[in-house]
């Protein structure tokens, strides 16, 4: 390393290599709903507050098949190898029409 600029690359990247050693820390998943009725999102979505789980984002979308369907997708703050996220995942399955788990990751800090 050049001593001018010291350990400037070290400093700013030097962490990203522990960061991706790190277990994941969060899930993205999207979920459509049976039918259109009072209720039925916070049927689901109090599945996760139960357990504990905070969803760090919610979108939802219009399926485009017909008026009042939409899928919605979210990112819940727990690896999928959290047990209260499993049992979360199980369970909202029963109540959903479809469910897709994108998979989990780690969020690296911007710092």
């Amino acid at each position: 390393l050049d001593p001018k600029y010291g350990d400037k690359y070290s400093d700013k990247y030097g962490d990203l290599h522990h960061a991706l050693d790190d277990q994941p820390s969060h899930t993205s998943i999207a979920f459509s709903l049976p039918r259109n009725g009072p209720g039925a999102l916070v049927k689901a979505l109090s599945l996760m507050a139960e357990r504990g789980l905070n969803l760090s984002r919610i979108e939802s979308r219009p399926t485009k098949r017909s008026l009042g369907e939409y899928i919605f997708f979210a990112d819940i703050e727990a690896a999928t190898t959290d047990p209260n996220c499993q049992a979360a995942l199980e369970e909202l399955a029963t109540v959903t029409e479809t469910l897709k788990v994108f998979g989990s990751y780690h969020i690296l800090d911007a710092t």
